[in-house]
């Protein structure tokens, strides 16, 4: 899938696994039984590949960075998204093929009103695995925008980040193996009685302590020639490594492992490592689960990749972007 960008609007370009009366009758199907979902109506045709236009609307990207997203709002959001893969079931449509890439999925008043784009899509399934364009990717990157209320402090324990584990294991199985999207399983998180109210101030408490430990070993570290900025999804996140030790940082979930602990679900247990050899600094992926990206280009892992100053690292999903820099 391809998708350019343009001041009026987004036009998308798609290779096709079906003939153009194939995907017709598809999209025909679609339109006639689905409500809440964009079926593109003038479709054209070069070579193995499909495109459409679709006219400049709010997409879902642009409505949580303008206004935030509470976790109540989340919620309706995964509520869409079951109601989508119901749907899809009874009319016998696959599900994964709609677009699942954040910017192309558009918003009315709510996220409740998201509309999702059906472009069956022939490079989606490779080997058997869904390759690319996955649900729960698209669900990790909205949930990193919840506003920091009480009930969704703590990621790693909330059922968010329950949510996010069902989505993910379910959508990683081989397409054989997967079974019935895990609607009831994911419709019980949701209800979950809500328990927060009565240990504000003791999560509070918590995470001032946590951020005060942190403070505190960074100003022990003393000079440095290397630090790490944390921008856009690991927004706050700072490392300053020591010049003097020159050891490696260790970046992942295990906090005991870790110089740098990153806990989110698409970052492995022990991830990546940044060192510096003979002057200069590289990063190593540690055969990590989701891969670590370079200036948005995956590096291969155990292969060292030399950095330079500004150098864009993200690990598990690109958006998730730390800056490298020297002074």
């Amino acid at each position: 899938m391809k998708l350019n960008k343009e001041r009026l609007g987004r036009g998308i370009t798609v290779k096709a696994m079906y003939s153009p009366e194939e995907l017709n009758c598809k999209m025909n199907t679609v339109a006639e039984y689905m409500t809440g979902v964009f079926v593109p109506s003038d479709v054209r045709w070069e070579a193995d590949t499909y495109s459409f236009y679709v006219s400049h609307r709010q997409s879902l990207r642009e409505y949580v960075s303008e206004n935030g997203i509470t976790k109540e709002e989340f919620f309706d959001f995964i509520k869409r998204i079951i109601n989508l893969f119901d749907k899809a079931a009874e009319c016998g449509i696959d599900p994964h093929e709609f677009i699942f890439d954040y910017e192309c999925i558009f918003v009315g008043e709510t996220v409740s009103e998201a509309e999702f784009i059906y472009a069956p899509d022939g490079e989606m399934h490779k080997n058997g695995y869904i390759a690319y364009n996955k649900c729960s990717d698209m669900v990790a990157i909205v949930s990193l925008n919840i506003e920091n209320d009480v009930g969704s402090l703590n990621r790693h324990e909330d059922d968010i980040s329950e949510i996010l584990m069902l989505l993910s294991e379910w959508e990683s199985k081989p397409l054989c193996e997967q079974g019935a999207f895990p609607r009831d399983k994911l419709m019980a998180l949701m209800s979950k009685p809500k328990k927060f109210s009565h240990v504000g101030e003791f999560l509070k408490d918590k995470i001032k302590k946590a951020i005060g430990d942190f403070t505190a070993r960074m100003e022990t570290k003393g000079d440095s020639d290397m630090i790490l900025n944390g921008e856009m999804l690991l927004k706050g996140v700072k490392y300053t490594s020591d010049s003097n030790a020159n050891k490696d940082v260790n970046i992942g979930r295990d906090g005991e492992w870790a110089d740098l602990e990153v806990n989110k679900m698409y970052v492995s247990r022990k991830h990546a490592t940044i060192y510096k050899e003979n002057g200069t600094w590289y990063i190593k992926d540690l055969n990590s689960t989701n891969g670590t990206f370079v200036n948005g280009a995956r590096i291969v892992s155990d292969r060292p990749f030399s950095l330079n100053n500004g150098y864009e690292i993200s690990f598990g999903i690109p958006e998730s972007k730390l800056i490298f820099c020297l002074p």
